[in-house]
C-alpha cells in the first residue's frame, strides 16, 4: 500500500513530474528532427540519382539530336547555324532539360602543348590577349613543362622541384590535361589571366588544334591570330569582320585580310573551312539538383563520334567577350 503523500512533498513530486515531462519532450523532439532530417536527406538522394539518370540520357539524345540536325543540313549551313549557338530546351516533370551546341574548332587544344606548334599557339594567344612576350614565353614553358613526361624545365618553366616547394607541395602531371582548370595549377599562372584565357581554350587527350574559320565569330579573333603569327591580331580581325565571308583554303590566303600576313610562319595545315568538332553543353535541373554535362563530337559522313564527356559548370563553352580594336584587354 502506497504511503500518502506529505503536503511539504507535494513541490518536489511536481517539479519532478515537470522535469520529466520535459526530457521526454525534448527527446521527442529530436527523434522527429533526426526523422525530417533522413526524409530530407532520403529526398535528395533520390533527387540526385535522378539528375544522373538525366544526365546520362542527355548524352544519348545529345548523339541523336545532332545526327538529326547534320542528316539536313549543308556544311555551310551547319557552320552558320552554329554561329547562333542554338539551344534546344527540353522541359520534363520535375525539371528541364537545356542543349546549347557550339561550334569547337574555335578554341587552342592544350592537348597540342607538347609538340611545337601547339606551344606557338598557345603563346601566339597569349600576345593577341595583351599577355607581355616575355610573361607569355614562360607561361608557355611552364604549361608545357606541366605536361611532358620528363623532369627537365623548359627556359622559363617550371618541374616538380617549382611546385614541392609550394604549401601544400604538389607535382606536375606528366600527361596530357583533361580539364582546362589544370591551368590554375601551373606556375605562373592566376585567375584573371585564367578567366581570360578560358574562351578561347580546350583539352583534348592529343592531336592538333583544327580551326574553322568560318565558324569563327570576330570575338574569337584571337584563335586565329594564334594560328597566323605572332602580330596577326589585326588580320584576324579583318578576316572575320568580313560580313557573309565563306572562305575556302584559297580564297581565304588571297584575301585581303592575309595580304600582311607571312604565311611561311602560320600554322596553314590546322585551318579548317566547314565544322568538323560540335559541343553540346546540357544542363539539367531537377527539383533543386543541377548537373552540367559537356560533350564534343567529331563529325564525319554526317555521323557524330563521341571525343569526350566531362562533368561540372566550369568545363562548359564559354562564349568570348567582344574585344575593342585598340586595346585587346578592353571589353566593348
Amino acid at each position: 500500500m502506497s504511503r500518502p503523500i506529505k503536503k511539504s512533498e507535494r513541490g518536489a513530486v511536481l517539479l519532478t513530474t515537470l522535469l520529466v515531462m520535459t526530457l521526454m519532450a525534448a527527446i521527442a523532439v529530436e527523434m522527429l528532427d533526426d526523422v525530417r532530417f533522413g526524409v530530407r536527406r532520403t529526398a535528395n538522394i533520390q533527387a540526385a540519382a535522378q539528375a544522373d539518370a538525366y544526365a546520362q540520357a542527355a548524352q544519348d539524345f545529345a548523339k541523336t539530336y545532332l545526327e538529326a540536325q547534320l542528316a539536313t543540313a549543308e556544311p555551310a549551313q551547319l557552320t552558320q547555324f552554329l554561329k547562333t549557338r542554338p539551344t534546344a530546351v527540353l522541359p520534363f516533370e520535375g525539371g528541364t532539360m537545356m542543349l546549347t551546341l557550339s561550334d569547337r574548332g574555335s578554341c587552342i587544344s592544350l592537348g597540342a602543348i607538347e609538340n611545337a606548334s601547339g606551344r606557338r599557339q598557345f603563346r601566339r594567344l597569349l600576345l593577341a590577349l595583351g599577355s607581355d612576350p616575355q610573361v607569355a614565353a614562360n607561361l608557355t614553358s611552364a604549361v608545357a613543362d606541366w605536361v611532358d613526361a620528363d623532369s627537365q624545365a623548359l627556359p622559363g618553366g617550371a618541374e616538380d622541384y617549382a611546385y614541392l616547394a609550394e604549401e601544400p607541395p604538389y607535382r606536375t602531371a606528366n600527361t596530357a590535361m583533361l580539364s582546362i582548370t589544370e591551368l590554375r595549377a601551373v606556375s605562373g599562372m592566376d585567375e584573371p589571366l585564367y578567366q581570360k584565357l578560358r574562351p578561347f581554350i580546350c583539352a583534348r587527350d592529343a592531336g592538333e588544334t583544327r580551326v574553322n574559320v568560318n565558324g569563327l565569330l570576330p570575338a574569337q579573333a584571337p584563335v586565329l591570330a594564334a594560328m597566323l603569327g605572332d602580330n596577326a591580331l589585326p588580320a584576324a580581325r579583318m578576316a572575320l569582320d568580313t560580313p557573309g565571308a565563306a572562305y575556302t583554303a584559297q580564297t581565304f590566303a588571297e584575301s585581303p585580310a592575309m595580304q600582311g600576313v607571312t604565311l611561311n610562319d602560320a600554322d596553314i595545315n590546322a585551318l579548317r573551312y566547314e565544322t568538323n568538332l560540335i559541343g553540346i553543353d546540357a544542363r539539367i535541373v531537377y527539383q533543386n539538383i543541377q548537373r552540367v554535362v559537356t560533350m564534343e563530337f567529331e563529325i564525319s559522313n554526317r555521323r557524330a563520334a563521341q571525343l569526350s564527356r566531362r562533368y561540372g559548370d566550369e568545363n562548359r563553352y564559354v562564349p568570348a567577350p567582344v574585344l575593342n580594336s585598340g586595346n585587346p584587354e578592353t571589353p566593348r
